[in-house]
């Protein structure tokens, strides 16, 4: 470096400051980084984020069907929680009216 020559800082002096490289080199080397991140990515949503997305649709679902059949929203809440689940409201019991 000559005495007139004044050196560019931040990032434009650090990729001055690496050797020439083409660009094939420079190509394949952020293809390998992005193509990592890309990789990884893809297989958390497949591992983690599908299933889950999955079995709220199936909850969603099996509430709508318990809807349909006569159960309440408070009954279906409560059979999340893990409570028994009695008769839908509205629908004799068998044999209820029938003892005498």
């Amino acid at each position: 470096m000559s005495e007139g020559e004044v050196q560019a800082g931040g990032l434009k002096g650090l990729l001055e400051s690496f050797p020439s490289k083409s660009t094939k080199d420079w190509s394949w080397w952020a293809f390998k980084k992005v193509g990592g991140l890309v990789w990884i990515a893809s297989q958390v949503g497949i591992i983690v984020v599908f299933p889950i997305l999955y079995s709220t649709e199936m909850e969603s679902a099996e509430n709508q069907q318990l809807l349909t059949q006569g159960y309440s929203q408070q009954q279906i809440e409560a059979l999340n929680r893990g409570e028994p689940l009695g008769p839908p409201q509205g629908v004799p019991q068998p044999g209820m009216g029938a003892m005498r």
